[in-house]
């Protein structure tokens, strides 16, 4: 009996210890962040939004955490704050950096949920189009677009989008579809004929 007592009684001690070397482990490493001339700006938005009574909290200072935590690589933490953003005020925003935090951990299908909702929130919003086209240019299986049908779905709503228009263009040039890269080349003139880099490259092409 005393032997099962003093088991439970040194298991409770150990997980103390755990708990202590984990808190002072995650101590030291954020006073690294803090000391680290690249990383000490996010630093130090994380602990401004945190010293906000959590009740006087935005969607914004949310969205902001999250910016500052994806900037210091911590994903998970970047993630729930652009979910609670997202919770406090319907973001196409926030959910469209949820996908890129997953796209950087490679977890494609998740980063493409979030990226069509996204889309479905606010689908004149050209970002969403371009980080969808670079998404679908990895190779993965199960994906509900390919690069360039996302891009076709994005200028058949916004048809006078000179960036979508241009980077299908430069799309169909590096898969060497010359003659479609000249159309789409030549539909980025006729919306904005002042493109010098469309008209440089139709000129090449031609």
């Amino acid at each position: 009996q005393y032997i099962f007592i003093y088991s439970i009684i040194g298991l409770v001690i150990l997980g103390i210890i755990a708990v202590g070397i984990y808190f002072f482990v995650g101590y030291m490493k954020w006073q690294g962040y803090k000391s680290n001339p690249n990383k000490k700006t996010f630093a130090e938005m994380v602990e401004r939004v945190y010293q906000k009574p959590r009740g006087e909290r935005t969607g914004d200072d949310y969205l902001s955490l999250g910016g500052a935590y994806y900037s210091l690589g911590m994903f998970d933490h970047a993630i729930k704050s652009y979910q609670t953003s997202h919770e406090m005020v319907t973001s196409p925003v926030a959910l469209r950096n949820i996908g890129n935090v997953y796209k950087d951990m490679r977890e494609y299908r998740k980063a493409e949920k979030y990226y069509l909702q996204s889309m479905e929130l606010d689908p004149s919003e050209t970002q969403i189009f371009v980080d969808l086209f670079e998404l679908y240019k990895i190779p993965w299986d199960g994906q509900k677009y390919s690069s360039e049908t996302i891009l076709q779905l994005g200028i058949g709503k916004m048809a006078d989008n000179t960036t979508l228009l241009a980077t299908l263009a430069n799309y169909y040039k590096e898969i060497g579809n010359k003659e479609k890269a000249i159309e789409y080349y030549r539909k980025v003139l006729k919306v904005k004929p002042g493109n010098e880099a469309a008209r440089r490259e139709l000129e090449e092409l031609l």
